[in-house]
């Protein structure tokens, strides 16, 4: 799988909007969450990082900025994998 931030220089993306504009959609949208988890990832690890230290907040804390970090973006990958096999762009 080739990852671009550009969506309309992946191949998988242009295969599915010759096939089926709605699948693109969906395609595009696990595209923009993996991204965005993506982006968000270094400001979650360093709240991790931070909270490690600090006495009063307690560890738990750290891991409900970062699990639903990590969540998304395997939902974003499970959501562009769909749409490229329900439009059978491979």
């Amino acid at each position: 799988m080739r990852f671009s931030f550009l969506a309309s220089r992946c191949p998988e993306y242009c295969a599915l909007r010759a096939k089926s504009q709605p699948l693109a959609r969906v395609w595009q949208l696990g595209h923009g969450i993996v991204w965005i988890c993506l982006l968000s990832l270094p400001g979650a690890v360093a709240a991790w990082w931070v909270s490690r230290d600090d006495p009063e907040l307690p560890h738990d804390a750290a891991w409900s900025v970062v699990a639903p970090v990590l969540l998304f973006a395997v939902i974003g990958v499970v959501v562009k994998r769909y749409a490229v096999r329900k439009g059978g762009a491979r």
